[in-house]
């Protein structure tokens, strides 16, 4: 899949998963705080070849709830230029490892609640930037409703929100 690329030039790079909402969700959540970046949609097994090929593309590169192999952690965190661009935001238990390179957020949980791809890029977006949608109500809903149907943390009726969401997903 190439880069979704707009008429101006870009310099960030968003990748996030291609098949479900919290990999979708990170896209929409960006457009409320950059004005313009380009976005790779990929497989887990696509996004070492696609990060080689853009890196030197882009200043910045987030990469969401998706991981990197450790091969290609290390590559980055040997390489400054690299590790000074990439920011990796993930929740998957099995890509704990990457915690420890600088450039990776790994949370799995956090004060007693599953975390989703969506979640760790959400709460780093909004350190950033003071955008009064990315601030709403309903911005952090969808982001919860993300994480619950992302993690399976179906608790309560008003969890049926988390079940129409992904319904029209």
């Amino acid at each position: 899949m190439e880069a979704q690329t707009n008429k101006e030039e870009n310099k960030l790079l968003l990748i996030s998963h291609v098949a479900d909402p919290d990999g979708i969700t990170p896209v929409i959540l960006a457009k409320f705080t950059f004005d313009n970046f380009d976005t790779l949609l990929l497989n887990p097994k696509e996004v070492d070849e696609k990060l080689k090929e853009n890196i030197d593309k882009y200043e910045e590169i987030h990469i969401v709830d998706l991981p990197v192999s450790e091969e290609m952690a290390k590559e980055i965190d040997e390489k400054e230029e690299w590790k000074n661009k990439v920011k990796l935001f993930d929740h998957h238990h099995g890509n704990l490892y990457l915690n420890n390179y600088s450039f990776a957020k790994v949370i799995d949980e956090q004060n007693g609640q599953k975390e989703s791809g969506t979640s760790v890029y959400y709460n780093y977006l909004t350190t950033i930037s003071d955008n009064e949608y990315l601030h709403k109500n309903s911005s952090k809903g969808l982001v919860n409703q993300v994480r619950i149907i992302d993690t399976y943390d179906f608790k309560t009726e008003e969890d049926q929100k988390a079940h129409n969401i992904h319904s029209l997903f």
